[in-house]
C-alpha cells in the first residue's frame, strides 16, 4: 500500500497502516500498485535468476572465495 502524494508505503502484514487503507498522516486513503501481486513477482523472481545466474556462474569460475571471518592470520594464508 502506498500514500501517492507522499510516497510512504505501508506493507499488509509487517508495517500495516493503524487504519485500513487509510495513510497515518494524513488519513488519505492508500492506494495498491497493480503489480504488487503474487504472480508478479514470480515473474521478477524468474527473471531476475535467468539474468544473475550466468553471472554468478562466470565469476564463480575467475573468483576465489575467501573466509573473511577467520583471524587476519588465517585470511592471509588464503589469499
Amino acid at each position: 500500500w502506498i500514500h501517492p502524494e507522499s510516497g510512504r508505503s505501508y506493507h499488509s502484514k509487517f508495517a500495516p497502516p493503524t487504519v485500513p487503507g487509510k495513510d497515518d498522516i494524513s488519513g488519505q486513503p492508500l492506494i495498491k500498485r497493480k503489480d504488487d501481486n503474487a504472480e508478479t513477482l514470480k515473474s521478477r523472481l524468474a527473471s531476475f535468476h535467468a539474468q544473475t545466474t550466468p553471472v554468478l556462474d562466470h565469476y564463480q569460475q575467475v573468483v576465489t572465495s575467501i573466509q573473511a571471518h577467520l583471524t587476519i592470520k588465517n585470511v592471509e594464508e588464503q589469499i
